[in-house]
């Protein structure tokens, strides 16, 4: 059970266990989808996806349906100099019909990628949980958080634990509540009250609560109205609008463990950690994956989460994926967090 206070940290790299894109797999996909191309002289669609632009002819006349296929060619050929979607649409923000396609496009790839994840079953998700692979950070996650604990305790296994989720799925919250019923065997009541526990701050938002979390959510992998999912979605000019760097400084000053599983450190993410006041006033301990991440950057990594989170221990890098940071890890994360 975790104990000690802890924050995770989660990038795309979380997700992509479960079939969900990384972030570099997102920018693709979407540069992808925005890149309208038409035959000449019959205006036949060759390019970009035709949903993405029947979802534009529906709402927009035909003047300003040319105006966002337009923005998404020039968010297309930007994107190859951008790390990631959220700094492309940073760098077109004052574009705001380039900014909402950008949105639409993020929230149909997401959405078909819960669609299409193993975690997905619309009529049976909690068997879907039963067939899954055990081979996954989530369910070595819960593992820890259910050891040496009653069943009748289950409610407070979340009590200290944190998550500040970078990404746009659901797969966190949707894999632990039908797990809590399929491997827990909590009843609906139960495992709802022990993720009520569980606090989860987005940075950039998220295609919105699900069906169990509240009423009209949507459930893992559903179907919902494109517009209503973008607005859900936060761009990093917009992120200024929320109190998130005072949110997560509060969190991280809570917590005397900080894990960082899949993330990219972009430095426009990394700025988010930024101390209120210019400094952290408790030792804690920061470990991170980097896989994917040449060592040459692991010193400038290690420096920047000092700065940022920890102000006397040296933040430990792992070289793993996360399934494997919780395989090799696992007596010494039971250990810190018990």
């Amino acid at each position: 059970m975790f104990r000690t206070e802890t924050t995770f940290i989660i990038g795309a790299g979380a997700s992509k266990e479960f079939s969900l894109p990384t972030g570099i797999e997102l920018k693709d996909k979407i540069a992808s989808a925005v890149r309208f191309r038409f035959e000449v002289p019959f205006s036949r669609q060759i390019g970009g996806d035709d949903q993405l632009l029947q979802v534009l002819r529906q709402k927009y006349e035909l003047a300003e349906v040319n105006e966002f296929t337009a923005g998404g060619n020039r968010l297309s050929e930007s994107m190859s100099i951008f790390p990631s979607i959220d700094e492309a649409l940073h760098y077109h923000s004052s574009d705001e019909k380039t900014v909402l396609l950008g949105k639409l496009s993020i929230a149909k790839i997401v959405l078909e990628s819960e669609n299409k994840s193993w975690l997905h079953n619309r009529h049976d998700p909690e068997n879907a949980i039963y067939l899954s692979s055990e081979d996954n950070w989530l369910t070595q996650f819960l593992s820890i958080a259910t050891s040496g604990i009653k069943k009748e305790e289950t409610n407070e296994i979340f009590s200290k634990v944190r998550f500040i989720n970078f990404n746009y799925d659901r797969t966190l919250e949707h894999f632990l509540y039908w797990s809590l019923q399929a491997r827990a065997g909590l009843s609906d009541d139960a495992a709802r009250e022990a993720m009520g526990e569980l606090s989860v701050v987005r940075p950039y938002g998220s295609l919105g609560p699900l069906d169990w979390q509240e009423t009209g959510g949507m459930p893992f992998g559903g179907n919902r109205n494109l517009f209503e999912l973008a607005e859900k979605i936060r761009t990093y000019t917009e992120r200024s609008q929320y109190d998130l760097v005072a949110q997560i400084d509060r969190l991280i000053n809570q917590s005397k463990l900080v894990i960082i599983i899949g993330f990219g450190f972009h430095e426009q993410n990394l700025s988010l950690f930024d101390p209120i006041g210019g400094k952290r006033h408790e030792n804690r301990d920061v470990w991170a994956t980097v896989s994917g991440i040449h060592d040459e950057n692991h010193q400038l990594i290690r420096d920047s989460l000092k700065r940022r989170i920890s102000k006397r221990n040296m933040p430990r890098l792992f070289p793993w994926k996360a399934n494997e940071f919780f395989s090799q890890l696992r007596p010494s994360i039971a250990a810190a967090v018990g």
